[in-house]
């Protein structure tokens, strides 16, 4: 399961779009829910992005069309405070390089997520994560 995370591509890392699950790779076995798949420029599914025994459900999609399976997709900005500044040496004792990607007021993400058994109760940066109406992303809205 994959839940509750971001997934991020920045316009300059492709010449015409960025592919989730690119070069042949295939989820296997693996639900999707409560994630954001945001896209600077125009993303797009790679060829066994379909997967195997694979459920998309209640994720957040901007610059990329839905995923075939998704059961309750939500098509919007999903308003970061300041995506893309996390850069690729982030300390993962304190996170902080990722709190561009926490939410803005008003955004669709937020109170959206689906019920996940056994989650964690935290966010990524070990902000108490509520079991209903938890936040669409890795990070949960004050």
């Amino acid at each position: 399961m994959q839940c509750n995370d971001c997934q991020l591509r920045r316009a300059e890392e492709s010449y015409r779009y960025a592919a989730v699950f690119p070069e042949g790779r295939t989820p296997l076995n693996t639900t999707f829910e409560n994630n954001i798949f945001y896209f600077e420029g125009k993303g797009k599914w790679g060829v066994n992005a379909e997967g195997i025994n694979t459920v998309f459900r209640n994720n957040l999609y901007f610059n990329i069309s839905p995923h075939k399976s998704e059961t309750a997709p939500i098509s919007a900005d999903p308003m970061f405070i300041k995506p893309g500044i996390a850069g690729a040496d982030i300390d993962l004792k304190t996170m902080n390089a990722l709190r561009g990607y926490r939410l803005r007021p008003g955004s669709p993400c937020i109170d959206t997520g689906v019920k996940i058994k056994n989650h964690g109760r935290k966010d990524l940066l070990g902000a108490k994560a509520p079991i209903r109406k938890a936040d669409i992303g890795a990070f949960e809205r004050d």
